[in-house]
């Protein structure tokens, strides 16, 4: 089940993660093995609608911060921005679905929608 993230808190997840970009990533998928390569670990808005029009803009520039400073909103998400070696087409993946599926522990922060830090 994935939670939504403060900005700050969303900041700090991306931040943990930062180590991954430049690195390779193996995706299955119901059709196939896809092999990655890791752009970006970035914070995204949470809602599906505002999530969709992030990765518009960051597939129209390759720019994270540039892709979200339309959103306003209090709820984010992280998400890995991945290249497809074959065909270079973007990839996403909510950092929440990579750590339960690759086995990476990890302790999220408590989920929080008043806008104030939840303690660790």
């Amino acid at each position: 089940m994935s939670i939504a993230f403060t900005q700050e808190q969303a900041m700090d997840i991306a931040e943990d993660f930062s180590d991954l970009e430049g690195t390779g990533l193996v995706v299955e998928t119901g059709d196939g093995t896809i092999t990655c390569r890791i752009e970006k670990v970035a914070i995204a808005p949470y809602p599906a609608t505002d999530k969709e029009d992030f990765i518009t803009n960051y597939k129209a520039g390759n720019d994270a911060e540039k892709a979200i400073t339309a959103y306003g909103g209090p709820e984010y998400d992280v998400l890995i921005l991945a290249r497809n070696t074959e065909d270079n087409s973007l990839i996403t993946l909510p950092i929440q679905v990579y750590t339960q599926q690759y086995g990476v522990p990890y302790r999220y922060p408590a989920a929080n929608h008043n806008g104030e830090k939840a303690k660790k």
